[in-house]
């Protein structure tokens, strides 16, 4: 589905798992482009790697490379409620609407997934797995929760086809996965 895109653009983009995979994205050649009301840590970095983000509901701040319906792909965070007018703007056009979760479950349907569930310690699991796997010579990716001191981010590229996620039982959002 991924490949039909070439611009994604996160509504919420300054969140820990929503900036992880727009990360991701970058890194693999897609024009990231998003909203989040504050700049932060994330967006900061985001920014750095040439994300085009906005922090004005304002539909003229939305940068006009995402304004085609056939070329970006919509993703929000279950934070975003339904109501909120960016995400109005975008389902009035017809634009492909997804969820955070449906974004990482098509991600990681290209992985064997390791998914870390659990109701506390899943970002401390999955950032210490992630440390075994790469001194034991693997290179996972991963998505953390949190940013990892090893690594300085939220989420890793490796080589392996090994993915650590966490299976985050907020919204029922761990259902999308297949681990």
């Amino acid at each position: 589905m991924l490949n039909k895109y070439q611009n994604i653009y996160f509504l919420g983009i300054g969140g820990v798992g929503m900036s992880g995979l727009a990360g991701w994205c970058i890194e693999n050649k897609y024009t990231v482009l998003g909203y989040d009301r504050n700049d932060n840590y994330f967006t900061s970095k985001l920014k750095e790697k040439g994300a085009l983000i906005h922090h004005d509901i304002c539909t003229e701040k939305i940068p006009k490379k995402s304004l085609d319906v056939k070329t970006t792909l919509v993703v929000y965070t279950p934070a975003v409620q339904k109501d909120h007018g960016l995400y109005f703007f975008f389902r009035e056009r017809n634009f492909t609407i997804i969820k955070r979760s449906e974004l990482l479950r098509e991600i990681a349907s290209d992985y064997n997934v390791i998914a870390i569930a659990g109701t506390h310690g899943k970002t401390t699991i999955s950032i210490m797995l992630s440390h075994i796997l790469i001194s034991s010579g693997y290179a996972p990716n991963a998505f953390f929760g949190g940013v990892s001191k090893n690594y300085q981010s939220n989420f890793l590229i490796g080589k392996s086809n090994y993915m650590i996620v966490e299976a985050d039982e907020f919204d029922k959002s761990f259902l999308q996965l297949e681990p």
